[in-house]
């Protein structure tokens, strides 16, 4: 076996239109990956390691930030006997599954050697801090996506616990505050384990991703997508903001202030700049009667398989790349005006 250690819209209507397109591009961005793996640790066949990872403008923008350590097994098949239809009849079928173990580890104190506090601190947050996850199965084949949600499937964990020799819990049961954090060498650290199941997956899918949601509270409130020249005559209205924060569709997000001409008369625009989409974050002051869209911090999985449909064996899953800590977005705000009223209440959102 192998070891890893990876470590809006204008409108409403435009806010739901942008987030499904992003959501069919994969539109996220990775965070900058952390490294490093003591070799001399047992695994337990959890060979891929997925660091906490957040930039330092992340860390500044949410003071409360966590991300989690997840270790995951290789993606796996279970066959059981299940109830079909109204009239109950029991067929085989295949679910497939993922085993996880997460740790809660904590960030290093930023220190901020400027003399004024960031401007764009989001507060509150949308969740409380709780551990909720969920992960997501898309396809990426030609042809239509589907996406997969993870679910409970009665009578599965139990063939799970036996073959993986390892007590589990549904994402159902894991919901919960989180467990203190712990430093690498705390022998004593709470480990959560769970495990993820999908159900009448696509047997064709030979690409597709997963997405794992609740390892980090991780957020940005986004509007998009918008041309550059937009861009630019929002900065001139006095609209943005040089620590607000864009993103082209590629790359990572980066403050306004370090793209291009916008607050810098001397600078350069970007590169394809009339050819590339701009989303932009927006602090809960200036949400108005337009809500944004959310997007969270989550873990992107990249697989492929080369098999076919008849013959599917869980020998065929294959990592595409390294998993990466990104962005995506994950629906439009309910009430703008509500949480721009407990931002204020609350002090935040200057």
């Amino acid at each position: 076996m192998f070891r890893y250690a990876f470590g809006e819209c204008e409108g409403a209507r435009n806010a739901v239109r942008c987030f499904a397109a992003v959501l069919l591009l994969g539109c996220c961005v990775p965070a900058m990956a952390q490294t490093g793996l003591d070799a001399g640790r047992p695994t337990r066949g959890f060979d891929v390691v997925v660091r906490p990872s957040a930039t330092g403008q992340e860390r500044k923008t949410i003071p409360d930030l966590w991300v989690l350590e997840v270790h995951l097994k290789s993606l796996r098949l279970v066959r059981l006997n299940l109830p079909q239809g109204t009239k109950g009849t029991v067929e085989p079928r295949l679910v497939w599954y993922l085993v996880f173990k997460a740790v809660h580890r904590p960030f290093p104190a930023v220190e901020d050697a400027s003399d004024t506090a960031p401007v764009n601190t989001f507060d509150p947050p949308p969740t409380p801090p709780l551990f909720a996850p969920e992960a997501l199965l898309v396809t990426r084949d030609q042809g239509p996506q589907r996406v997969y949600r993870d679910r409970v499937v009665p009578g599965a964990r139990a063939l799970i616990e036996q073959r993986e020799r390892q007590k589990l819990k549904t994402t159902v049961e894991l919901v919960g505050p989180l467990p203190p954090p712990a430093s690498d060498d705390d022998a004593a650290a709470e480990a959560l384990y769970g495990v993820f199941m999908w159900q009448d997956v696509d047997p064709e899918a030979d690409y597709f991703t997963i997405y794992l949601q609740g390892f980090s509270n991780g957020y940005k409130y986004v509007r998009g997508p918008v041309s550059y020249a937009d861009l630019a005559r929002m900065v001139q209205a006095g609209e943005l903001r040089s620590t607000d924060e864009a993103w082209d569709g590629k790359g990572e997000w980066r403050l306004l202030a370090d793209v291009g001409d916008l607050f810098d008369p001397l600078g350069n625009p970007p590169e394809d700049v009339d050819a590339a989409n701009w989303f932009f974050t927006v602090t809960p002051d200036r949400f108005g009667d337009e809500p944004p869209v959310v997007w969270r911090k989550v873990l992107k999985i990249d697989f492929w398989r080369p098999g076919d449909r008849f013959e599917l064996k869980e020998s065929e899953f294959r990592l595409q790349g390294t998993p990466q800590w990104i962005y995506r977005p994950v629906g439009v705000l309910k009430s703008a005006a509500k949480t721009q009223a407990e931002a204020s209440a609350a002090g935040g959102g200057k």
